[in-house]
């Protein structure tokens, strides 16, 4: 009986206003608070990285297409074509891009050229197929190949998401995740790649998806 009034009166001299077990229900809604504070702000700056790049398509691309065709581009294009055409992944006699057709004269001179299909066409052993698969969709759906530039954009704005899920994971910090969701959100690089016909855009989304998924 001693020891429990000792622990009482002790109770009370450290904690004299009775605050130690006092129910605080603004300390209860903070976290919550907190946590949907966080997700409107990482939604925020995932729409902003979709919407200004949506806004330099419209400026560039949206206008004048040949914009968003690098030197690589066309053979891109050529292998989705003869996808949609004639299911498989091949490329006409000539050869198109700033490395490959320097690389095509050579071969064909020491006469090392892989020998054409029924459709003649050259069986493509230089590029993979994923890339032109993608743009093949677009042709499978009707839509002509700029299509693929708009998608693009929201591909490239998503990655946001999945930086942000990557850094929280690895750092372990909200903040920091946060940062780095910005800086990818606003990255002239990422930016750019997204309005080109080239693989970066969708290779950078499938590899952070993969390492999400990891």
């Amino acid at each position: 009986m001693n020891d429990l009034n000792v622990t009482a009166g002790e109770a009370s001299h450290d904690d004299p206003l009775g605050l130690r077990n006092q129910h605080v229900p603004g300390a209860v809604k903070q976290l919550p608070q907190a946590s949907s504070l966080s997700s409107l702000m990482l939604w925020g700056i995932i729409l902003f990285a979709i919407g200004i790049r949506l806004l330099v398509f419209i400026l560039g691309p949206a206008n004048n297409f040949n914009q968003a065709y690098e030197p690589d581009s066309r053979r891109y294009v050529e292998l989705s074509k003869a996808l949609n055409e004639f299911g498989t992944f091949a490329r006409g006699p000539e050869d198109s891009g700033v490395i490959h057709i320097p690389l095509y004269q050579l071969r064909k001179q020491r006469g090392e050229l892989e020998a054409t299909n029924k459709y003649h066409l050259y069986p493509e052993t230089f590029r993979t197929p994923g890339y032109p698969i993608f743009l093949s969709i677009f042709e499978w759906l009707g839509v002509s190949t700029p299509a693929a530039v708009p998608t693009q954009c929201l591909l490239s704005g998503l990655n946001v998401l999945l930086v942000f899920l990557l850094a929280r994971h690895l750092l372990n910090h909200n903040l920091a995740a946060m940062a780095a969701a910005v800086i990818v959100a606003v990255h002239p690089a990422d930016i750019l790649a997204s309005q080109s016909i080239l693989s970066e855009s969708l290779f950078t989304s499938l590899m952070l998806s993969g390492v999400c998924l990891a």
